[in-house]
């Protein structure tokens, strides 16, 4: 695999999920930036099954066991964009999550597909 792999940490606080990336506290960042909305909150209780965090493992290019997350469309400035994900560990699912290119800031384009597996 030539694409890099990511890990990427979750956390709960209360019933609010935020990604971990102190990076972006360092920098002077919002905290609230890094809070999880909508789809994205409830994808993460779904997989979470109760804990308070969740780490995955992210790729641009399929790895074994991974779900496909597709691009379904950007912000249009290039901070993220929408993802389909149709089925996560053989479950149905259909959400469409907001991802920013927080994670992606190597990439010059939003990556067309996503693959991603829960670690821990």
């Amino acid at each position: 695999m030539d694409a890099p792999i990511y890990t990427v940490n979750y956390y709960k606080v209360g019933d609010r999920w935020y990604l971990d990336y102190p990076p972006h506290l360092e920098a002077g960042g919002d905290p609230e930036a890094l809070e999880r909305i909508g789809f994205f909150r409830e994808f993460l209780d779904h997989v979470a099954r109760g804990d308070s965090s969740v780490v995955f493992i992210m790729s641009t290019e399929p790895f074994e066991d991974a779900d496909v997350m597709t691009l379904t469309g950007g912000s249009g400035d290039n901070t993220g964009g929408y993802y389909f994900i149709e089925r996560f560990n053989n479950v149905a699912l259909g959400y469409e999550l907001w991802m920013n290119t927080i994670l992606y800031h190597e990439q010059r384009e939003l990556p067309q597909k996503i693959y991603i597996k829960r670690v821990g």
